[in-house]
């Protein structure tokens, strides 16, 4: 019988998802303009970018990557084989920076070796707190159609979702293929034709063409 992953803290049945990368930068962009702050990642794979950006130095506001507007500041992350790439557009009558941590997941088909993000806060593992457990990882290919990634945990699992495509640089000069983090991602009982998980399913519906491919992370955590 398989057991319900709700009732561990940890277990060895279902993996940690680990970070190959880790950053922090900052982009600053004159009053209503686009600026792209360009980060080499030498990394084996394009990464799957994680985190956060604020207005503020020691960021006090936070605002998740997926969320990409707030107000009259947008922020992009995004990465291919080579780069990372964090964009800005400033919509206020000034001069504006914000902030930006990032961390990054290995592609799902990525086999190769990475090597072990530094930590310097002498963390230990400890049993009595609740660690993130990848169910599942994948991807399906973006060819404009609705796939559904079945998982039956019976809840409503957290999940990550990362779309392949074309991704401005800046100020609408020049794109790249690149992979970005998904900005509409709903938890719901009721699944509509966009990126949706519910008790059952992982629902990845047709928004927006895509140019390759779109990854998923299904986690034993539930919302």
């Amino acid at each position: 019988m398989e057991q319900d992953p709700r009732n561990f803290s940890f277990s060895s049945d279902y993996p940690m998802p680990y970070f190959v990368y880790k950053t922090e930068t900052s982009v600053t962009a004159q009053a209503r303009a686009t600026n792209t702050v360009i980060l080499p990642h030498g990394l084996g794979c394009t990464p799957l970018l994680v985190g956060q950006w604020s207005p503020d130095q020691d960021f006090t506001t936070t605002h998740d990557i997926i969320n990409r507007s707030v107000g009259d500041t947008s922020c992009a992350c995004f990465a291919d084989s080579t780069n990372i790439y964090v964009r800005q557009f400033n919509g206020s009558d000034s001069v504006k920076t914000i902030y930006v941590r990032l961390y990054a997941y290995p592609t799902p088909e990525y086999n190769g070796h990475t090597d072990s993000i530094s930590d310097e806060t002498a963390f230990n593992f400890d049993s009595d707190y609740a660690y993130l457990g990848l169910f599942m990882a994948g991807s399906v290919d973006g060819d404009n159609q609705t796939h559904v990634i079945q998982h039956n945990l019976g809840y409503v699992p957290q999940c990550k979702v990362w779309v392949e495509g074309s991704y401005v640089i800046d100020g609408g000069e020049g794109s790249v293929k690149a992979i970005g983090p998904a900005s509409s991602m709903y938890y719901t009982d009721d699944p509509s034709p966009q990126y949706v998980v519910d008790k059952n399913n992982l629902t990845l519906g047709v928004v927006y063409a895509v140019d390759g491919k779109i990854y998923y992370h299904i986690y034993t955590n539930e919302v």
